[in-house]
């Protein structure tokens, strides 16, 4: 599967590996050092309750720099996914982080796309408040998705309007990022 993939969706797909064991790794538990988990062979459904993460590690293509913001370009919001008929919808859960709106169709063995509205905050006990704003020229103004399964979710890249507000009230909008589902930890 790996030498399908763009350079940028293997850092993706990278990505999801290193934020799954950090997540696995954050409680209030005594500390401890976060290990990959085994090498398996990608999913082909979404889990039913899962983290939805978006971010933006192309800085160039928002205004202002996303380095004018006081954290990362990124936020993690826990989703709940419904299975439906030819794909997966998703709504921001519970409604205190956000009203955002996932559709996702398989479209080959690994291959998924679909679309992306709404907010997302974040609402996890590592890193500072932020939240997320997506919209895009898709059905009801919603951003695209393009993506596939990975290991233990799936992750792409977002076509449309992004715009990132951190927790000081910085604002910065981008054009397009990356996103990423993973199974929600109990944190």
């Amino acid at each position: 599967m790996t030498s399908r993939l763009t350079p940028r969706l293997r850092s993706v797909t990278l990505t999801v590996i290193a934020v799954t064991a950090l997540l696995a790794a954050c409680d209030d538990k005594t500390p401890t050092t976060p290990s990959l988990p085994p090498p398996s062979a990608p999913t082909t459904s979404i889990p039913p309750v899962a983290v939805f993460s978006v971010s933006t590690m192309v800085f160039d293509q928002c205004t202002p720099p996303a380095t004018s913001l006081a954290t990362v370009p990124r936020v993690f919001s826990p989703v709940a996914f419904t299975d439906e008929a030819g794909g997966w919808v998703g709504r921001s859960s519970p409604n205190a982080s956000g009203d955002a709106e996932v559709h996702l169709s398989r479209t080959g063995d690994t291959a998924l796309t679909g679309t992306l509205k709404g907010r997302l905050i974040h609402m996890f006990s590592f890193g500072p408040a932020a939240q997320v704003s997506i919209s895009g020229s898709g059905p009801g103004n919603s951003a695209t998705l393009r993506g596939v399964f990975v290991q233990q979710g799936a992750a792409g890249q977002i076509e449309g309007t992004i715009v990132y507000t951190d927790f000081l009230g910085n604002v910065t909008t981008c054009r397009g990022g990356e996103w990423v589902i993973l199974p929600q930890p109990i944190i």
